[in-house]
């Protein structure tokens, strides 16, 4: 991809071995081929259509897809006194403070192709359409990129004037992506800075974090009541980020990675063996923990808040066995307990606890996002295969071990709301997970 070695050797090579010649030809031949069965020597622009470019690029339906996926993104952190969603008649101003919020680069990421900062739907412009009737004020107060704070005061006369206060904070499109390794994941020192400083006056204010990893904010945690996880949403960010404040969705996305509480305290894997000594809080004893902070994340793998709330019942399992090529269903009601419609992610996690090389505490095998309308309830099934406990034996081939697996449903790998077991009733080999039948959920009215 970056490397010089055609152009600067191929030749050379070819000159002093000339069977490697024949190699070239067979290699050239393959891309002459494809060029070929893709008329390319007929026709070679048949594939660039300008018309049918200007006609799909940012299309209605499109934007609109890209408006839903941004929501379906998006992260609720953190949500002390059911601040959010905003209800627009309770407010007359809102300050929308943070560089970020209007950073059309930044929520197309660093890998934006053909993406341009004038077609994005901006935070700023997406709460301003948003709430119309409001009067809203901004000020970028720090940008992530420096350690300026001069722009802090005026940021800090407009919170102080509003209502409530949207503060976005975070990286930028420079600062996460590949290539973009940071020795620290606590949040820029700028934007920590000015959260520090709006967080300070006391006032309402909600926290809209853009990054492309998990960050270590346990200081915005302890003192910011809402916030909320929006990434990078891309060409319509601004609409969907508006959305979710104002209540016209209920958030619903769920951590790919955990949240550390100091950068020290990485890595984070959910799915980690157990220890010899595992963790007590008892600082007499000599287990593996940390003696300055707690040992669990600040946000765990799987977390994810709604502005509703959901329940989990009646589970039940079709099978307490299962042998080579058979199934068992695993089933459980999920019922929206609250006021408002709204999706939850139902999560299925396993566990082998004695095989012959150590098995994960925790293993994700399974989830479904769910829409429950207020009231709604609905059963989801998962249905596994023995062959997808395989694991790599001592005598290097995939194994699937006799034994009792344990089993959980929850909101989170944290947050684990029913348990159950069965038996594999028959060592056999396996293949790898991957290669494996997926887990087959299903969803039916209850």
């Amino acid at each position: 991809m970056v490397g010089g070695v055609f152009a600067e050797d191929l030749k050379s090579v070819v000159s002093n071995d000339p069977a490697r010649l024949k190699q070239l030809d067979e290699a050239v031949l393959r891309i002459l081929r494809v060029k070929e069965q893709l008329g390319l020597f007929d026709k070679p622009m048949q594939y660039h259509d300008v018309e049918r470019e200007a006609r799909e690029l940012l299309a209605p339906d499109h934007r609109e897809a890209a408006r839903a996926i941004a929501r379906q993104s998006i992260v609720l952190l953190r949500n002390e006194g059911k601040l959010l969603p905003l209800d627009p008649g309770k407010l007359r101003s809102i300050a929308v403070i943070g560089a970020l919020a209007t950073d059309g680069l930044s929520e197309l990421g660093s890998w934006r192709a053909q993406g341009k900062a004038e077609d994005v739907v901006t935070v700023l412009k997406g709460i301003t359409a948003a709430v119309p009737d409001l009067k809203i004020s901004s000020a970028p107060g720090a940008d992530p990129r420096n350690d300026d704070l001069t722009g802090i005061p005026a940021a800090l006369k407009l919170a102080k004037a509003a209502d409530l206060t949207i503060l976005m904070i975070g990286e930028d499109f420079d600062q996460s992506g590949e290539a973009r390794s940071r020795s620290s994941l606590e949040l820029p020192p700028s934007q920590m800075e000015l959260a520090r400083r709006v967080l300070a006056l006391g006032k309402p204010v909600v926290v809209l974090l853009a990054n492309g990893r998990p960050l270590a904010i346990a200081e915005l945690a302890e003192k910011a009541p809402a916030i909320v996880e929006t990434w990078m949403l891309g060409v319509e960010g601004g609409n969907a980020v508006a959305d979710v404040l104002f209540g016209k969705y209920s958030p619903a996305g769920r951590l790919p990675a955990a949240f550390p509480r100091t950068t020290g305290a990485v890595p984070f894997n959910y799915a980690a063996n157990a220890t010899g000594r595992p963790a007590d809080p008892d600082l007499a004893r000599d287990t593996v923990r940390y003696h300055d902070l707690p040992i669990t994340p600040l946000f765990p793998f799987g977390h994810g808040l709604s502005y509703s709330e959901f329940g989990y019942t009646d589970l039940a399992q079709s099978t307490q066995s299962v042998g080579p090529g058979e199934r068992i269903d695993i089933s459980i009601t999920v019922e929206n307990t609250g006021g408002v419609p709204a999706d939850e992610v139902v999560q299925l996690y396993v566990r082998d606890p004695v095989a012959t090389i150590a098995r994960p505490l925790l293993e994700l095998r399974g989830f479904k996002r769910v829409e429950l309308g207020a009231g709604q309830r609905k059963r989801v099934t998962f249905s596994l295969t023995s062959e997808q406990f395989a694991f790599w034996g001592p005598r290097g081939q995939w194994l699937v071990e006799a034994g009792r697996i344990d089993f959980w449903i929850g909101a989170s790998s944290a947050d684990l709301r029913a348990k159950g077991s069965f038996e594999i009733s028959k060592t056999h080999m396996g293949t790898a997970p991957a290669a494996a039948l997926p887990t087959r959920v299903i969803v039916s009215s209850n």
